[in-house]
């Protein structure tokens, strides 16, 4: 049986860059393949061949990985994990250092694509930093896609991926070019070191410098399920004592994280790992005097109330935005992804709310993904295509358009 093209590209993504290529991808890989030929005039065939047994680091790589990776972002993306990290995981990292008298930090970027993400931390880092000469602080960002490294570096943004970030900061850091461009200030670049690298590759980076933050959003999403589960043990091995991951919404099912704690913050959820030693660290509890007498035992309190269910939340939330009540609408629906954050319906749901409110940022992380919940969905995507071509991602939004169209044609997802 002969073995299309497509079907090696979708094969070898999965075994060599650990990346999922669901069906409606086709076009992605058509493009990736025609790419391929135009850079190395050699039969695909023949390409896909030699690229099964070359490093990922080779040339002839670049314009499948171009192709096939997925690489939207944006300075201070997801506004409630951006909150949190300002307002509480940053301020705790920088003063437990102190506490302790070191004043080393370590924080990595994973699938960092063209770098808004590790830049947004360097300035979100800015103000908590006094005497920031005496501070050893490493920010290493990474990514498979060469091409987007090669822009990280650039640090040269169109006003699009800046629209989120706050006025001042763009003032103090950012300096406006020709067609309505920016670039970055070359003291925040210099903070930042970008290195290629595969997240569901052998091993993590820098194994010997574990770090208090990691920001892995986005990402594992794209992954085959092997090599997610890969990624988040490298992840997890790669985290110090005490220290923080963050990872998408839809990503954040606490039991694939697994012993990490999940931290429940405004909006949105970390992990934490557990501080080194915590049991043996605790004083051993003093020997007791056997009893006397047995003593009757205590009445058991009664049983609290079980929570509501994801569909009640769900229900009060949809209650609460018909009668205008959008804040409260938000928080019911919150409080069901903290119940079940793999419901697109809870997705769909928040991303309404949100775009109601006026926030599009929000509301299109919320619609993408409610479809990667539910790829099958045409609403979902009819939604997601409409919202991206509103707000100006008119290429992207039509990819989604296409499909709806197509998911309805087959019957699929018509509500």
């Amino acid at each position: 049986m002969t073995v299309s093209c497509g079907e090696l590209v979708r094969r070898l993504a999965a075994d060599r860059l650990g990346l999922r290529l669901p069906a409606d991808r086709s076009a992605d890989i058509e493009r990736a393949l025609h790419a391929a030929g135009a850079r190395w005039p050699a039969a695909p065939e023949e390409t896909l061949a030699a690229l099964a047994e070359a490093p990922e680091d080779d040339a002839r790589w670049d314009p499948l990985v171009e192709g096939l990776t997925i690489g939207e972002t944006q300075f201070w993306r997801d506004t409630a994990c951006m909150h949190a990290l300002e307002r509480e995981v940053l301020p705790a990292l920088v003063g437990a250092a102190r506490d302790q008298g070191r004043r080393r930090l370590r924080f990595w970027s994973a699938g960092c694509s063209t770098g808004e993400e590790a830049y947004t931390l360097a300035l979100l880092l800015d103000p908590l930093l006094s005497g920031r000469e005496q501070w050893d602080v490493t920010i290493l960002a990474t990514d498979l896609n060469a091409s987007a490294l090669r822009a990280a570096r650039r640090a040269t943004y169109r006003a699009w991926s800046l629209r989120d970030v706050p006025p001042l900061v763009r003032e103090r850091h950012f300096t406006r070019r020709a067609a309505g461009q920016y670039s970055l200030a070359p003291a925040v670049r210099g903070r930042v070191r970008f290195v290629r690298g595969n997240l569901a590759g052998p091993a993590g980076p820098d194994e010997a410098l574990p770090f208090d933050l990691i920001l892995c959003r986005n990402v594992l999403m794209y992954l085959a399920p092997e090599a997610a589960r890969g990624a988040i043990a490298r992840l997890q091995a790669a985290l110090a004592p005490a220290g923080w991951l963050a990872v998408a919404p839809a990503e954040a099912a606490a039991s694939a994280f697994r012993p990490l704690q999940p931290v429940y913050l405004p909006g949105t959820i970390f992990f934490r790992r557990p501080p080194a030693d915590v049991a043996a660290s605790r004083p051993a509890a003093p020997a007791r005097a056997p009893a006397r007498r047995r003593e009757a035992p205590a009445p058991r309190p009664a049983a609290p109330p079980p929570p509501p269910a994801p569909e009640d939340w769900l229900d009060r939330a949809r209650a609460e935005a018909d009668r205008g009540r959008l804040d409260e609408a938000l928080l019911s629906c919150r409080r069901a992804l903290r119940t079940e954050r793999l419901s697109a319906e809870a997705w769909e749901l928040m991303a309404a709310i949100q775009q109601e409110k006026g926030d599009l940022g929000a509301a299109l992380e919320a619609r993408r993904n409610a479809v990667y919940l539910d790829p099958d969905a045409a609403g979902a995507h009819l939604a997601l295509g409409n919202l991206l071509v509103q707000t100006g991602e008119r290429r992207r939004g039509l990819i989604h358009l296409r499909t709806a169209e197509r998911l309805r044609r087959r019957g699929k997802g018509a509500s």
